[in-house]
């Protein structure tokens, strides 16, 4: 049987990156219901990645990479952010 899965546009903070990716989740789920699920997971599978340093300058574009729980400081629904400032 397949789970089945949506993809949502995230927006992950590092303290040396800003991570633009898909992450897939439950259909009609939170963000916060998400990371709860995780449990002790320490990786979050991403596709569709867009790296750049905090500065804005890009890094690199991944299909496909595993966001480190431990290190991200706080995550965004893409379609939640209202402004963002420019370096």
């Amino acid at each position: 049987m397949k789970i089945k899965k949506e993809t949502k546009t995230i927006i992950a903070y590092t303290y040396n990156y800003k991570i633009k990716c898909d992450v897939f989740m439950s259909p009609g789920s939170r963000l916060s219901d998400f990371i709860g699920s995780l449990g002790q997971k320490q990786f979050i599978p991403a596709s569709n990645a867009v790296v750049s340093d905090i500065f804005g300058n890009p890094v690199c574009k991944a299909k496909f990479l595993e966001l480190n729980v431990n290190e991200i400081l706080f995550l965004i629904p893409d379609d939640d952010l209202l402004t963002e400032r420019k370096a």
